[in-house]
């Protein structure tokens, strides 16, 4: 009788595998007591749950790039540590596409410069060896931000096809870690974006990344845009900003605000013959109390400085539209794939220490130039750094993870590049067990489940997979075993460590407690054809096993 009811309230679901396809997953610190114990064969019994399961592994990345004049040092600095990035996308199982557009969409007082309106931009630096040096010809990073980075004359992408569009072309984007790949033979994604990322320093010096990149996502949707078809339906969507400047994005109604014959009111001094960054500032931010540490927020005024509810009358674009705009994406995404929007900007390096100040500068030509005293400052490559503090590009990253803020005065991108991709990770390894588990230690925190997972192969006998050891706080793949799982059962936050948060995958409010995630030896792929068969028993009882449910 135990037996009976042992099998009949067990399930079993499939982790399918493509032919070629790795999921090697990152997993974060801390010990594992779960039980990972044998249950009987999977077979067609009454009461068993089956499912076919693929990894969501896919997510493509846009790089919104300032291609201003003092960014030189900020384009080689990416491009020279951006293998950290790759490494962890790879690791993670990712298949993933990457692409770059710049913040230049043009100004009254860019007459000179070739915005970029969103298109995507995939060709080697050095094929555009032009563009890196400034609009008045003073500065030449061609070594630093190019040719000391970049070792490839041309990226040679080769041609690929995508749903919704017959035949094959080159696409504006690099594709890898898939079973699809358009780079040339021996040439990977590191070295490949090392010479697509730098976009050279004559762009135009009033940057409109959230415009840019709302005209990017315009452009994906456009059959006959060279763009179209970069975003997946079935792929996370990340957006990685980088600037040292203020959001500029103005309306066309805006226009004037930088015009000479304009009112002026947002210039550092009216008497002035061009406008300095300052007018985006003003334009766009409204602070109050000490002017040594104030409170700043994003502001929508008339190019007269009246507040104004029209969007359309606004000087520039409300950040709400563009959050919308990124949200709509989200909406369309199949099976919930998400969005990630990321920062590289003025905050300094120890941000959640010490938050980011709002503050007049004591360099009064600085105060004039920007409008502001600067959010951040460093040096990267002997050459000083200084970034305006973001106000409206911090509401617009905030809308979707206050966490993804980082320093553009780095030294060294390494550090924030991987914070990035481990932001991203969860959304690409494991799944919620879609079922209430027995819970076989109701005293100890978290679940305790009975599971078992095995992988099965076309060509020879299925191999249970082991539990992951936990080694100096990283999970291990355990001698022997070239993969292992690692079990979280930790769905309403009662246990202080973070590694067994259910959450991750699972929604709290639905009678769901477990989730599972698959780690694999660094360089081990899945077998072709092969797939993972994941028993656990399920719980007679919800109500005890998953209160938290609503």
């Amino acid at each position: 009788m135990h037996a009976q009811h042992h099998r009949q309230s067990s399930f079993s679901f499939i982790f399918a595998r493509g032919v070629g396809l790795s999921l090697a997953l990152l997993v974060t610190a801390g010990c594992n007591e779960h039980p990972l114990d044998g249950v009987e064969a999977v077979g067609n019994l009454e009461g068993k749950f089956n499912f076919d399961f693929e990894p969501k592994n896919r997510v493509d990345i846009l790089f919104v790039l300032d291609n201003s004049g003092s960014m030189g040092e900020e384009q080689a600095n990416l491009a020279a540590n951006f293998g950290a990035f790759v490494d962890k996308l790879e690791l993670a199982g990712a298949d993933y596409r990457l692409a770059v557009t710049t913040t230049d969409t043009g100004n009254v007082w860019c007459g000179s410069t070739t915005p970029e309106h969103g298109a995507l931009q995939a060709s080697s630096c050095r094929e555009r060896i032009e563009h890196f040096t400034s609009q008045n010809g003073t500065v030449n990073v061609a070594d630093i931000a190019c040719n000391d980075v970049c070792g490839l004359d041309s990226l040679g992408l080769r041609p690929s096809a995508i749903e919704g569009q017959e035949g094959s072309q080159v696409r504006p984007w690099i594709q890898a870690g898939g079973q699809e790949s358009n780079l040339p033979e021996g040439v990977g994604a590191t070295e490949a974006f090392a010479c697509m990322a730098p976009q050279g320093i004559d762009g135009c010096g009033f940057e409109s990344p959230l415009e840019a990149l709302r005209l990017a996502l315009a452009r994906t949707l456009e059959p006959q845009d060279p763009a179209f078809g970069f975003f997946r339906d079935d792929a996370m969507l990340s957006v990685v900003i980088v600037t040292d400047e203020a959001d500029c994005s103005a309306t066309p109604f805006g226009a004037s605000i930088f015009e000479q014959g304009g009112g002026k009111t947002f210039w550092a001094d009216p008497a002035d013959t061009f406008p300095t960054s300052a007018v985006c500032w003003n334009a766009g931010v409204r602070c109050s109390g000490d002017p040594a540490d104030m409170d700043c927020q994003s502001a929508d005024l008339d190019p007269d400085g009246t507040p104004t509810s029209d969007p359309e009358r606004a000087s520039l674009r409300p950040v709400s539209e563009y959050i919308e705009v990124l949200q709509a994406y989200d909406a369309g995404k199949v099976g919930g794939r998400g969005v990630h929007v990321a920062l590289l900007g003025g905050v300094p390096s120890d941000l959640a220490e010490v938050g980011i100040t709002y503050a007049d500068s004591n360099d009064a030509q600085f105060q004039h130039d920007y409008g502001i005293g600067a959010g951040c400052s460093g040096n990267a490559g002997g050459a000083s750094q200084t970034a305006i503090p973001p106000v409206r590009l911090r509401e617009f990253v905030e809308a979707f993870d206050d966490t993804q803020l980082f320093s553009v005065c780095e030294e060294d991108y390494t550090n924030t590049l991987e914070a990035v991709v481990d932001s991203i990770g969860p959304a690409l390894r494991g799944a919620c067990v879609p079922r209430c588990l027995e819970d076989t230690d109701l005293v100890t925190p978290g679940v305790q489940p009975l599971c078992t997972v095995s992988e099965t192969y076309a060509d020879k006998e299925s191999v249970e997979l082991p539990e992951c050891e936990l080694i100096a706080g990283a999970p291990e793949v355990p001698e022997g075993a070239d993969s292992c799982i690692l079990i979280r059962g930790d769905i309403d936050a009662s246990t202080p460590q973070d590694w067994d948060d259910a959450s991750v995958y699972c929604d709290p409010s639905e009678a769901v407690n477990t989730a599972l995630e698959l780690y694999r030896r660094e360089g081990t792929a899945a077998p072709a054809g092969s797939r993972l068969v994941v028993t656990c028993k399920a719980a007679v009882h919800e109500e005890v096993s998953c209160p938290h449910a609503g």
